[in-house]
């Protein structure tokens, strides 16, 4: 049976953008399928009479001030006791941390992320959380998968909402990159094509391949020296 008195109030700011504005509704659906009680997510909002608080983002100050400054990859789960209710506030000195700060939390809460699946802890009746404050920055600046693309086995026969699923489920584990490793030519065809530059000798031999300054391509290109050997 639900639990209408232990129910769960995930509160965001909507001056944090879209990201945050997800990472609250995900966070809700995670706690959903963890705890029997409602979860509600609301921007912009107060903690009310809650006795359950999740706060993210800017949405903290609702709920304590003068919290103290984060770098901008540093993320924080501070859970407590205050005015009568469980507190738990997800921060990050962005808001990407921010958004880690939740994902940590549901780790906490028993959910293990994985690339394509997740794995969830039993179903608990009441939430209750421990009390914790977590504060953490990434041990490494660059992580993430290396794919190895064109092959019978790899992740180019995905769907869209595959390639989607996968990219999401690596954000979860907090990855910064995805590497590809493809064949920009086709080395077991003897095919001359016309107009065609062959380039993925740069990549094998460990040389640097500047990537074209396409106009749709430049918002997404921050760093033209990074190869695979």
């Amino acid at each position: 049976m639900t639990n209408l008195l232990m129910g769960i109030l995930v509160l965001f700011s909507s001056a944090d953008g879209k990201l945050l504005d997800r990472a609250a509704r995900e966070s809700a659906w995670y706690l959903e399928r963890l705890y029997q009680a409602p979860v509600r997510c609301v921007a912009d909002g107060r903690p009310g009479d809650a006795k359950i608080c999740i706060a993210l983002g800017q949405a903290c100050e609702s709920l304590a001030s003068n919290l103290p400054p984060l770098a901008p990859d540093e993320l924080q789960v501070l859970v407590r006791q205050a005015g009568g209710r469980q507190e738990v506030l997800l921060r990050g000195g962005s808001p990407f941390a921010a958004r880690a700060a939740a994902v940590r939390f549901l780790e906490e809460c028993g959910v293990l992320f994985g690339p394509l699946q997740d794995f969830l802890a039993d179903r608990k009746p009441v939430p209750r959380f421990e009390a914790m404050d977590i504060r953490e920055r990434p041990r490494r600046r660059l992580f993430g998968p290396h794919y190895w693309l064109n092959f019978p086995m790899d992740p180019s026969s995905f769907t869209r909402e595959e390639w989607l699923r996968l990219v999401l489920g690596w954000s979860r584990m907090r990855a910064t990159v995805m590497g590809y490793h493809f064949y920009q030519s086709f080395p077991w065809y003897d095919v001359d094509m016309r107009g065609f530059k062959d380039q993925s000798g740069y990549f094998f031999y460990s040389q640097r391949h500047p990537l074209a300054p396409e106009q749709e391509l430049r918002y997404a290109v921050h760093n033209r020296r990074t190869y695979v050997s």
